[in-house]
């Protein structure tokens, strides 16, 4: 007789935007006593991904032991893709590797089935450890600066000005050049000069924005001198708990001499 290791619920708007918080066919999800951790590259290795969720974010979390699973999050996407975001989507997970969804529905439950993957078979990164100048930026105006400062480049300019306490972001052709300049608080900073990195339009923007757009919180932004880009945002719920926090790494475009 199988048995049920793990029940999660929480409504299809939570489990959409949990799964949005990877960037990888394949999931390894670690699941604990204060929630689902997972860390995820994609696969060019450019950029990578931290997510832990807090429990609080479920309605209801009950877990007999610590567990890992593999998941493919388009999948899952797609079998929650016509439920509405109101309805609660129930998890059962069971130790023949079957995942049940439950979906409530008014007129009775429905019932979908998912398998998982082998975890032995997905590949976990480890997080780099960077020496970078850390700086705190209100999260909806770095997201309007790039969708204004991005549309003419495949590229974008970052630099942390110390001594004006700015973010300067900006983008620019033979012919043509966008710029502006965010207030920012400092929080960590461990270099006196100014820092300039380049980065991707596109991997910021498919990856980092669209997750941007799901969390509410200001962001933690690490910046240095042709080192990664680090920015770590989350969600923070009326009782100020924070439901997730993610932390979003990007490799640098480093111009040719």
């Amino acid at each position: 007789m199988v048995k049920k290791l793990l029940e999660l619920v929480a409504p299809a708007k939570i489990w959409k935007q949990i799964l949005e918080l990877t960037i990888n066919e394949q999931l390894k999800l670690y699941c604990d006593k204060k929630g689902l951790h997972h860390r995820s590259v994609d696969p060019a290795h450019v950029c990578m991904v931290k997510t832990d969720i807090s429990k609080n974010i479920f309605t209801r979390y009950d877990l007999k032991k610590p567990i890992e699973l593999g998941l493919d999050p388009e999948s899952f996407i797609d079998r929650l893709k016509k439920v509405k975001i109101h309805e609660h989507v129930i998890l059962r997970y069971y130790d023949d590797n079957m995942l049940q969804i439950k979906i409530e529905k008014p007129y009775g439950p429905l019932y979908k089935k998912l398998f998982t993957i082998d975890t032995a078979a997905i590949s976990e990164p480890k997080m780099p450890a960077l020496n970078l100048n850390f700086i705190e930026v209100n999260r909806e105006y770095f997201i309007d600066a790039f969708l204004n400062i991005s549309d003419i480049s495949d590229h974008i300019k970052m630099t942390f000005k110390i001594k004006e306490e700015k973010l300067r972001i900006e983008a620019y052709t033979d012919e043509l050049e966008n710029r502006t300049e965010l207030p920012i608080k400092k929080i960590d900073v461990k270099k006196k000069t100014n820092q300039v990195s380049l980065f991707s339009v596109d991997y910021m923007e498919m990856h980092l924005i669209r997750m941007l757009k799901k969390s509410n919180s200001d962001l933690i932004i690490g910046i240095g001198h042709d080192n990664p880009l680090s920015v770590e945002f989350g969600q923070i719920d009326n009782k100020k708990r924070k439901l997730f926090n993610t932390v979003f790494l990007l490799a640098p475009r480093i111009e040719s001499e």
